[in-house]
């Protein structure tokens, strides 16, 4: 077995068992032994929940690794290492904490390269290095005083050099996509958090003026198209979308990924409050939710410029609701959290043993999401 083999079923293994490491074959140390669990009242019962669920989607995982065999997307499987960070951040708990270090650490050893890309040896890997260092730089914002000084500042320098990368090669002035763009202004946000650098304040300035409105000679049609102009400074009285773009060519709007892009801009606002993307947030939640079917929290795909017309309804498993009502103002939404809450919980179990990637992506993405959202959890974000 060569080197490279080894060290992609030493990966998968650590990601997909988040924390289950194979001492027999020599592949890592045990894990540190945890912390005490949290007391009745040192968490909510939003909080007991989620950290529940994340452990035992988490060893489901490991349950059902298929002898350590890599998934395919590397950046997914960074989906279950954020959720554990996240719990460990609520809980206090060392072994949580040490686990999921440990999957980040080598992913960032085995796949950023000198460019400070993130992704395989071969293609620019733009979009893998936005995805993994969104899910880096939120891990590293949850755990803060929980890091200790050599991975702050190691995890800062991997998710800035990532940064530099998606400036290097002209991504915060290409449209992409919806999703992609505000991914990059993500990226950009958390460099400007987690190093303290003006520079990339800059940059996360021009990305989320880009993706709002690009130039429009050059991408007609494209940004955040208003469907219903709001009459509130926060666009909670509006709806909108970004526009998504088909491999035909036709741009408009996509349920699906405006979930995805919905997503995205949450991250953004817990991390840096901008009034902007609240009020973007407000118009993606309000076109949203004229597709969800509020008894399942299924959010109806059909038509979007990504899929196929017939494509099935998808979970809205998006924190985004949870935030603009935490944290945006929205108590209209709160009626709604109970129900969501329980779906989404509902949702990630019917997947389990075996999530695909999306899932695994958002099990981290949505848990770290909600729980940065709770008011009790302000230290997390």
């Amino acid at each position: 077995m060569s080197r490279r083999t080894l060290l992609l079923l030493t990966v998968a293994v650590v990601v997909l068992g988040c924390g289950v490491v194979l001492v027999r074959n020599g592949l890592g140390p045990p894990p540190s032994p945890p912390g005490p669990a949290p007391s009745a009242d040192a968490s909510t019962p939003i909080d007991r929940r989620l950290v529940r669920l994340i452990d035992d989607l988490v060893g489901d995982l490991a349950d059902a690794a298929p002898g350590g065999a890599p998934s395919g997307c590397f950046r997914c499987d960074a989906g279950p290492a954020l959720a554990l960070a996240s719990a460990a951040a609520v809980t206090r708990d060392r072994g949580r904490r040490d686990r999921a270090v440990a999957v980040f650490d080598e992913m960032i050893r085995s796949y950023q390269r000198k460019s400070g890309a993130f992704g395989p040896d071969h293609g620019s890997s733009d979009i893998d290095t936005m995805f993994f260092a969104a899910e880096l730089g939120i891990a590293a914002v949850v755990l803060d005083d929980d890091l200790d000084p050599h991975h702050r500042q190691t995890w800062s320098a991997s998710v800035a050099r990532a940064a530099d990368f998606l400036v290097a090669n002209g991504n915060l002035a290409w449209y992409t996509n919806g999703n992609i763009n505000v991914g990059n202004a993500l990226v950009m946000a958390l460099a400007a958090r987690l190093t303290g650098e003006p520079t990339y304040t800059v940059r996360y300035d021009q990305a989320i003026r880009f993706a709002i409105e690009p130039p429009r000679q050059r991408w007609p049609g494209l940004g955040l198209t208003v469907t219903r102009e709001p009459t509130r400074a926060d666009g909670s009285d509006g709806k909108g979308f970004f526009a998504e773009a088909s491999t035909r060519g036709r741009a408009g709007y996509d349920p699906e990924y405006t979930m995805l892009q919905l997503d995205q801009l949450t991250r953004i606002f817990l991390v840096n409050n901008d009034p902007r993307v609240l009020r973007a947030m407000n118009l993606l939640a309000n076109q949203l939710l004229d597709r969800v079917d509020t008894t399942t929290w299924l959010l109806d795909t059909s038509g979007g410029t990504r899929g196929r017309r017939e494509r099935q309804p998808v979970p809205l498993d998006s924190a985004g609701l949870i935030a603009l009502v935490e944290l945006g103002g929205r108590a209209d939404l709160r009626h709604y959290i109970g129900d969501q809450l329980t779906a989404i919980e509902s949702h990630f179990r019917q997947k389990a043993p075996e999530l695909g990637d999306r899932m695994k992506y958002a099990l981290g993405m949505t848990c770290s999401s909600i729980l940065m959202s709770l008011p009790t959890n302000a230290r997390m974000r």
